[in-house]
């Protein structure tokens, strides 16, 4: 129990009480999803300054993470792009739609929604490998969120997962099916 809370710092705590290591409690540690990275290079404390943030339900005054410098950068047809690393690998896109155009309308942009996907950056080759030296900008922010899976599977047709007597997750544990 202890080391779970320290691992997920606390986030998990509500279902570590009464933890017991069940066939059912490795499958919901295996499919638990916890993402923690830092910046490679980290937004200056002395340049976060309050803004403000245009937001489709108007105005709101936050605090911006700032840096200036040469970054990674792409422009399409109807938004531009730039990334930030992280320190063990990987990096955050930050998408910024072009004046006039409404952030929700690039979800049915195809060249946005390929590059969002990432197979635009994959096939984007020489082109996308553009850099320039940006005042970059951020709100800052902070992101966690939990999502009910189990209607959503349902509704794709997955129900037997739900049902101990049908469900086989032997492919997963490379077991046989045994009862759970």
């Amino acid at each position: 129990k202890a080391w779970l809370n320290d691992q997920t710092r606390g986030l998990l705590s509500e279902y570590t009480d009464g933890f017991e290591t069940t066939d059912e409690t490795l499958m919901t540690l295996a499919t638990t999803v916890y993402f923690k990275a830092g910046w490679d290079d980290e937004f200056s404390k002395e340049s976060t300054k309050e803004d403000i943030f245009h937001s489709a339900d108007g105005d709101i005054t936050c605090k911006f993470m700032q840096e200036t410098g040469s970054s990674r950068y792409y422009e399409g047809k109807n938004f531009s792009a730039t990334s930030k690393s992280f320190r063990d690998g990987g990096d955050m896109w930050f998408i910024l739609p072009d004046e006039g155009v409404e952030a929700e309308s690039l979800f049915s942009d195809k060249e946005a929604l390929e590059f969002i996907n990432g197979k635009g950056r994959e096939t984007l080759g020489e082109d996308f490998e553009d850099y320039r030296y940006l005042h970059l900008s951020v709100p800052k922010f902070d992101v966690s969120g939990s999502i009910d899976l189990e209607k959503g599977l349902r509704e794709l047709g997955a129900s037997d997962i739900f049902d101990k007597d049908k469900a086989d997750f032997s492919p997963l544990t490379g077991t046989e099916n045994t009862e759970v």
